[in-house]
């Protein structure tokens, strides 16, 4: 969430285990530990030391609540899932179009119109109140806005890179908001897009994005889904007159498929490829040197 911040001396990292705990500043606070494991059947026992390193951080950082959040095991129904983790390759497959005038980074932004990104901030919520105080603070990326009648109503940011684990260099995660009443009208599509265009003109290969099931922000990226081969048609299904397609794996008829020349016959590759087509064709003449009967 964008309320949180991670403890990078609390994080745990073994072999086939990784816990990267939080601290929400929301409320009466609330600290959670993200299991990250490849081992099912080590599940159990590394959600127990997950919920031992919640139950030791919570004391000692004066926090209400902890929790554990670990992804869903396969198999798993679909209604239980509340967010997805998606991938959004920025790679030069892809041209992402350059944004138009209506997206101007905070810093090009006329005084007067720059001026009302803290009202906006304080709005939309969703952790700008803490980027604004970065921004005053000066060292962070630049935020990508969207202006309205003369004031920010739509952001994204900061636009930072990162090289990842294995030095390939990632966008980070921003802060993306639209105020409620601009809400319908394509801003956080655009807004999304240009962050895109920035990332990719900047060198970075892709985006990690943590959207709520059904929200806004799930919908800016299609879920690929795998890919299922179509299975060719089971010879029973096949009707009276028709044959498999060697080529295409799809149902024909049997005079299609033997392509008749003048002066020849096409004998029947199969048994099963006998229609009442092809029967028909049983009576007529001999065409040359060969005969129907040597390939019935």
């Amino acid at each position: 969430m964008k309320d949180e911040q991670v403890l990078p001396d609390a994080i745990v990292h073994r072999d086939g285990m990784t816990l990267v705990p939080t601290l929400s500043t929301r409320g009466a606070g609330r600290v959670k530990v993200h299991l990250y494991d490849d081992d099912p059947d080590r599940l159990d026992h590394n959600r127990q030391a997950a919920h031992a390193l919640a139950g030791t951080l919570r004391p000692r950082l004066g926090t209400a609540a902890c929790a554990v959040v670990s992804y869903l095991r396969p198999g798993t129904p679909a209604a239980a899932s509340t967010v997805r983790i998606q991938v959004a390759a920025l790679t030069r497959d892809r041209t992402w179009p350059a944004p138009g005038d209506d997206i101007t980074p905070l810093d090009d932004l006329p005084k007067k119109v720059a001026a009302t990104f803290a009202a906006f901030a304080t709005g939309a919520d969703d952790g700008f109140p803490f980027l604004r105080g970065r921004l005053l603070a000066g060292g962070v990326g630049p935020v990508l806005t969207a202006v309205r009648d003369g004031e920010v109503v739509g952001a994204i940011g900061p636009m930072e890179t990162l090289p990842d684990p294995l030095g390939c260099p990632r966008l980070l995660p921003q802060y993306f908001a639209v105020l409620p009443a601009w809400r319908g009208h394509g801003l956080g599509r655009a807004l999304w897009r240009a962050a895109m265009y920035w990332g990719h003109t900047h060198g970075a290969a892709y985006q990690l994005l943590q959207t709520v099931v059904g929200g806004p922000s799930d919908r800016l990226l299609p879920v690929r889904r795998p890919h299922r081969p179509r299975q060719p048609p089971h010879p029973a299904h096949l009707t009276a007159g028709q044959c498999l397609n060697r080529r295409t794996r799809r149902p024909a008829d049997v005079y299609q498929r033997h392509a008749v020349r003048p002066g020849r016959v096409a004998p029947p590759r199969h048994p099963e490829d006998r229609g009442p087509v092809q029967e028909a064709r049983d009576n007529e003449p001999t065409c040359g040197r060969m005969s129907r009967r040597d390939f019935v």
